[in-house]
């Protein structure tokens, strides 16, 4: 989508329906971080998946 942002998707296919993971990503030069969702037909609505934030130590080259 742009320089520092990215989407994330994973898709399955299964019997009986379908199901994975979305999600978008943040990277700037110190910090980045990540927020995804869990969606499908067995699921039953969305949900967090996960939430992840890093910061880089040091000196940035």
């Amino acid at each position: 989508m742009a320089r520092r942002l990215s989407l994330l998707n994973e898709t399955y296919i299964f019997d009986g329906g379908f199901g994975g993971l979305a999600g978008v990503r943040v990277a700037a030069s110190r910090l980045s971080g990540s927020l995804g969702i869990v969606y499908g037909t067995g699921v039953g609505g969305i949900y967090p998946a996960y939430l992840e934030v890093a910061y880089r130590f040091g000196k940035v080259e």
